[in-house]
């Protein structure tokens, strides 16, 4: 596996888990996460995740992943619990669904940190599930 998922998720972790095939960043805006937070995307032919990480001690915030093209697969997230109560809230007062992906489309929550190598681990080897 990769670092100590049962505690915490580290960038480093999420990038070993993508291949390192980092595909852009930019930075995160919104204030839940607290301070210094930064958005990456990792991206390959058949996949997508994307993550917010806290740029002085590098652990994620929250993770989103969906198959490509996003149309056809359904998009999942994981957000560390300590942030979560925060993140609703700054949606609610922002007008923002806290769980739409897009257009409509939910996402599936991931409440286990383990549960999300999983997937992204399942997103590589069968892209077409």
């Amino acid at each position: 596996m990769y670092g100590d998922v049962e505690t915490m998720m580290t960038l480093e972790d999420l990038a070993k888990a993508c291949s390192w095939k980092i595909a852009g960043g930019t930075e995160y805006l919104w204030e839940s996460y607290g301070k210094n937070c930064r958005f990456i995307d990792f991206k390959d032919n058949t996949w997508q995740v994307s993550a917010v990480f806290n740029t002085d001690d590098h652990t994620l915030r929250e993770v989103t992943g969906y198959g490509i093209p996003h149309s056809e697969k359904q998009p999942w997230r994981w957000i560390d619990p300590e942030f979560g109560k925060a993140y609703i809230a700054e949606c609610k007062s922002l007008n923002k669904s806290s769980s739409e992906a897009w257009d409509g489309c939910r996402f599936v929550t991931v409440l286990n940190i383990v549960d999300v190598y999983v997937i992204i681990d399942n997103m590589k080897d069968n892209p077409n599930e």
